[in-house]
């Protein structure tokens, strides 16, 4: 038995993957650092800022990451605040209680109490701490769909272009 098989349009492929050879391409990196800026964004419109630090808020500590690796893009949001990860991931009973989303993607388990805080000064009563906010996780989850579509939508772009 013989079976054969025509495939046209190969050569178009091969000089279009071809393209992807060299690095990523930079209307792909615009694309992940757009996505990136939408999650600060995002992040920022749900972060707590009842908090004040001596020069900043939380808000005013989240920022967009993208960084081009070469055969990489490394995208994202982070904060350079020393109180953010508290409001993040909560604290105290209350915090462990209510759980952290994101806990399951985290490389080591929460630790509910914070060094040096008098839990009972700050927090009177059986409900001391506070509840995880999850700005930042929620952000990235939120939008994660929409970033990957427009990534791809992008990456689409430069194979199309001839």
């Amino acid at each position: 038995m013989n079976m054969k098989m025509d495939i046209t349009g190969l050569g178009q492929l091969t000089a279009r993957l071809e393209k992807l050879q060299g690095g990523i391409p930079d209307r792909v990196v615009r694309a992940c650092s757009d996505s990136a800026n939408k999650m600060e964004g995002e992040a920022k419109s749900h972060a707590y800022d009842g908090i004040k630090q001596i020069d900043d808020t939380i808000t005013d500590s989240i920022h967009a990451l993208c960084e081009n690796k070469g055969d990489s893009v490394e995208f994202g949001i982070f904060t350079d605040s020393e109180v953010a990860i508290y409001q993040e991931m909560g604290t105290g009973p209350r915090g462990e209680a209510a759980g952290y989303p994101g806990e399951p993607y985290l490389d080591a388990p929460i630790g509910y109490t914070v060094e040096g805080w008098d839990n009972k000064a700050h927090h009177p009563g059986p409900n001391k701490g506070v509840k995880p906010q999850a700005f930042m996780y929620n952000a990235v989850n939120r939008l994660k769909d929409a970033a990957g579509e427009e990534i791809l939508d992008a990456v689409m772009e430069v194979l199309a272009d001839d």
